[in-house]
């Protein structure tokens, strides 16, 4: 029964792909520095709590990370939690993959599928209207709406020209 709960490399690496940075973190401070309570973890990594519960508990939905209840008087109904967080069986094969160089760089590289690679180079201008939006996006976190209204105009504008189609003839402006 065991066997059929593990996977196989191939399966492991996809799982990989799918986490984020802070959870391949997490499975590798856990498998490195052993079980520990959602606090501790969060402070081994430098993040609060509430920033490493979701990742814990998705980790934990994809069978990588096992939880064991704390029962001892000191520990029940503790403000953060009561859970050991421990790497599953799974978690510490995905973990043993996560030290493997050749992984980490497949891991790093986009997938390659043939779908990917016939796919068109992206459209400049498309690149540069995302760019225009995301300066947009940070004059807004900087608080400075004017120059987050000037960034979204200019979006607008390439956008517009670029569905245009008495301007989309015509040679874009670098």
């Amino acid at each position: 029964m065991k066997a059929k709960m593990m996977l196989d490399r191939n399966e492991l690496v996809e799982i990989l792909r799918s986490l984020t940075p802070l959870q391949r973190q997490l499975l590798t401070n856990i498998a490195e520095r052993g079980p520990g309570l959602m606090l501790e973890i969060a402070v081994r990594v430098l993040k609060f709590p509430e920033e490493v519960s979701t990742p814990l508990r998705d980790l934990q939905s994809k069978n990588l990370i096992a939880t064991d209840a704390i029962t001892t008087d000191a520990m029940v109904g503790a403000q953060m939690g009561n859970e050991l967080f421990r790497l599953s069986e799974q978690g510490r094969q995905a973990a043993t993959l996560l030290r493997d160089e050749t992984i980490r760089k497949q891991l790093e590289s986009p997938p390659t599928n043939s779908a990917a690679q016939s796919a068109a180079p992206p459209d400049p201008r498309q690149q540069e209207v995302e760019l225009l939006r995301k300066l947009g996006d940070l004059a807004v976190e900087k608080g400075d709406l004017e120059k987050a209204s000037t960034w979204y105009e200019q979006a607008l504008e390439k956008t517009r020209s670029m569905t245009d189609p008495a301007t989309k003839s015509t040679s874009p402006n670098p």
